[in-house]
């Protein structure tokens, strides 16, 4: 998916260097806020926390988000601006590469596939680059983080993550081939549709002219049954790899106390490293989820990216 978008951006994709460095460094500083949790319940726990240490946490959660606000505007701002640009250079060498074609390629393809092709791919694909891309980038960020601090920690527990990570995988792969087989038939079904809408609208003045009327659209409500029936079917089909990705994604919280009580009580780990873990996991646990939902659009948005190239 990565390479298709730098395929199709081209050069352009340097302006988004910004914009995914001050993602990255928002995801740093949310990284932070978890940090000062882990020290305050170690100092809870160890009776040690005085109202110093207090104003302390205060101060630099207080700092922390102040940075993640304005980071957070600016790299939003420039993708949604520089994104949006781009996808409207975009539309306008789409619009000139339909012009240089030949006749022949307009007969073998329908005037829905190109109206959509030029109105709901390239949306669709402006949504990617605005939205999804920077979520993802910054989700990802905060994962490998996190990942990467519970090796410091304890190095059995971290590979235990590792391994619900592994897990997780097929079934996003799972899913990625489902939407992929039924959205390629929504889209070939919506084509139609809009052709047959065009070919109704300029049929009009000829049935107007002759005083001719029509009660029943077949050929349209059969592609709107057809399309509602493929909607339904792609949801029921979806509903396995969603659900099974949502156990997996909430078992690290319960893996990390089976293990870590085992570990804790046979002397391995403290009560510390076992907090941080609890912690630790919750946060990768709200990671992985959140990244599922914007996984999924980027899912239904692969096919719109590769109709543009």
């Amino acid at each position: 998916m990565l390479h298709t978008l730098q395929k199709l951006l081209g050069e352009k994709r340097k302006q988004l260097t910004i914009p995914i460095v001050l993602m990255s460094l928002d995801a740093v500083f949310g990284i932070a806020l978890y940090i000062i949790l882990y020290l305050a319940v170690v100092n809870v726990l160890s009776d040690t926390l005085t109202a110093n240490r207090i104003i302390t946490y205060t101060l630099i959660c207080l700092v922390s988000v102040i940075l993640r606000l304005v980071i957070y505007r600016n790299a939003y701002y420039l993708c949604f601006a520089r994104g949006a640009e781009m996808c409207g250079e975009m539309r306008l060498d789409l619009a000139n590469h339909y012009r240089s074609l030949s006749l022949g390629y307009f007969n073998q393809n329908s005037s829905g596939y190109l109206l959509g092709t030029l109105t709901k791919d390239l949306s669709n694909f402006e949504l990617v680059i605005t939205h999804t891309l920077p979520s993802i980038i910054k989700t990802l960020v905060m994962a490998a983080l996190i990942l990467i601090g519970t090796f410091f920690i304890n190095w059995k527990l971290a590979l235990a993550e590792c391994v619900v990570l592994i897990v997780a995988l097929p079934v996003l792969a799972w899913g990625n081939r489902l939407v992929e087989k039924y959205g390629a038939q929504k889209r070939k079904l919506t084509s139609k549709m809009i052709s047959i809408v065009l070919e109704y609208v300029k049929g009009m003045k000829v049935f107007k002219s002759h005083n001719m009327t029509s009660s029943h659209f077949s050929r349209m409500t059969d592609t709107l049954d057809e399309i509602r029936k493929t909607n339904v079917k792609a949801e029921v089909k979806m509903a396995a790899p969603t659900s099974m990705y949502s156990v997996v994604a909430n078992f690290l919280l319960p893996l990390v106390l089976l293990l870590g009580s085992y570990l804790f009580l046979g002397g391995t780990i403290a009560p510390d490293q076992l907090v941080a873990f609890m912690l630790m996991s919750l946060a990768l646990s709200a990671l992985l989820i959140a990244f599922e939902h914007s996984y999924n659009l980027l899912k239904d948005l692969k096919l719109a990216v590769k109709s543009t190239r």
